[in-house]
């Protein structure tokens, strides 16, 4: 939800969403842990890749697949994306607002 309502505001100020909408799938892509493990990743990118919820649905998609419902993880890996997505709907309904406030005072809703 963070990165549809983050979008939205790119959008808004850029009306140039596209663009930014290929860097941030490009971006979650990297940081999932598809292809290779997250140790495998820089310090930095280890830690984006522990917040975003991609990394946890795939890691306990993964988990749930192997080991079946006996899988610990999976309920780990769900209560993490509840706590990440409680956080990240809370900063994209901030920003969007912040955003959507600047955009009216500044009158480029007309443009649209």
């Amino acid at each position: 939800m963070f990165a549809v309502l983050s979008v939205v505001c790119v959008v808004i100020l850029a009306k140039q969403g596209w663009m930014i909408l290929e860097m941030v799938s490009s971006t979650l892509f990297l940081i999932a842990p598809m292809s290779y493990p997250i140790a495998a990743l820089p310090i930095y990118l280890q830690y984006a890749s522990v917040a975003s919820p991609l990394t946890w649905s795939v890691e306990g998609f993964r988990g749930f697949l192997m080991n079946g419902m006996a899988f610990s993880g999976a309920v780990y890996a769900v209560f993490a994306l509840i706590v990440v997505d409680v956080i990240f709907l809370i900063l994209g309904i901030v920003l969007f607002k912040r955003t959507e406030r600047y955009v009216r005072k500044k009158g480029a809703l007309s443009q649209f």
